[in-house]
């Protein structure tokens, strides 16, 4: 302890010399951790909208070589960019295979109106709570779910509620019809799963569109384990020909250019930036401690055994080492906690909200 003592107090003497060097080695010392800080962030963003779905993929027909003849622009309608499944098809198909540990369907519909075009997405009551059906679990206070498939009542998201004044218990008027808002469901920024403004009961989606068949245009997988992926979604494929299914690895088409790298090549990233900081590190201690040479030849001089003039060396520069740390934990906390909360922008779910 006394040792330490006095090493501590040779810095404090040399002080313009060794912050130089602890601040260089701190820097240094942040590189990696801010990659691999930057790294996560970049697969959180992909990962996130699926994560908070509690679903691993996501089916879908996507809609090409679109009749401008067959497109509508008022009323209930199916999105222009989502192609209609038979509910009892998705059911039976799914149900069949065994790496899949639940799934829910949705309904995506458009409301064109001249005021205000909005998204809607009709959920069945009996499915589990899975994919879209997670809203249930981010109810605000007092909301409930819908009381039935037919039932005339409507959940709103939160903004959208706020922003045209509508209030829980409140009346909200679709196609000439006015519905009870039961529910509103707030995303608390987490993820966003979709656009949608309105969610209402799957039966009574159906009647407002006009849809005689019971078709859903999008199923949430949730599977027994994340390794089942690959296999899941190749069995998905055989069993619908021509359907495109979301994934993680396909969400990160969505994020920006440095993400969509960070996301890709983060290990090789890696694999080069921690072996040239530990380089530039152990130089750095190294080229410090030749510009102290002289006081390991004074404690030599003056009596001083190979071990403890060791142990002197050591202890200056575990010291330094730890102060270096202590830096580059301190700017990683602050960029993990304070500056990219900030930059955080979830890639959107395709939920037909593009024209």
């Amino acid at each position: 302890m006394t040792l330490l003592r006095m090493v501590i107090s040779n810095q404090l003497f040399t002080i313009k010399k060794v912050v130089l060097v602890i601040l260089l080695a701190g820097l240094m010392l942040f590189l990696p951790l801010a990659s691999m800080i930057l790294i996560d962030h970049a697969k959180g963003l992909a990962e996130k909208p699926l994560q908070m779905l509690q679903t691993e993929l996501i089916l879908q027909y996507d809609k090409t070589g679109r009749d401008y003849k067959d497109i509508r622009t008022e009323g209930v309608i199916l999105p222009f960019n989502l192609n209609p499944i038979p509910l009892q098809t998705v059911e039976d198909n799914l149900r069949s295979l065994k790496e899949v540990r639940a799934f829910s369907t949705v309904l995506v519909l458009w409301d064109f109106d001249l005021g205000n075009t909005r998204t809607m997405i009709a959920l069945r009551a009996e499915e589990p709570q899975t994919g879209m059906r997670k809203i249930e679990s981010l109810l605000m206070k007092d909301g409930r779910f819908f009381s039935n498939d037919d039932a005339r009542e409507i959940i709103l998201e939160r903004h959208y509620a706020k922003l045209f004044g509508y209030d829980l218990g409140g009346a909200f008027k679709l196609k000439d019809e006015e519905f009870k808002i039961v529910g509103i469901v707030d995303y608390k920024e987490q993820s966003n799963l979709s656009s949608a403004s309105i969610f209402l009961p799957y039966g009574t989606a159906l009647r407002l569109a006009g849809l005689k068949e019971a078709v859903v245009n999008q199923a949430f997988l949730s599977l027994k384990s994340s390794g089942d992926t690959a296999e899941a979604a190749r069995k998905v494929e055989g069993l619908f020909p021509g359907a495109s299914l979301i994934t993680k690895d396909s969400l990160y088409k969505n994020l920006s250019g440095i993400n969509r790298l960070l996301y890709q090549s983060g290990r090789y990233l890696m694999a080069v930036i921690v072996p040239v900081v530990l380089f530039l590190v152990v130089w750095t201690f190294k080229m410090h401690r030749l510009d102290f040479r002289y006081q390991t030849d004074i404690l030599k001089t003056i009596g001083w055994q190979r071990r403890d003039v060791f142990l002197w060396i050591f202890l200056d520069t575990a010291v330094m080492a730890c102060v270096a740390v202590f830096i580059a934990s301190v700017l990683s906390i602050i960029l993990q906690k304070q500056i990219l909360p900030s930059l955080a922008t979830t890639p959107l779910l395709n939920q037909g909200f593009t024209l």
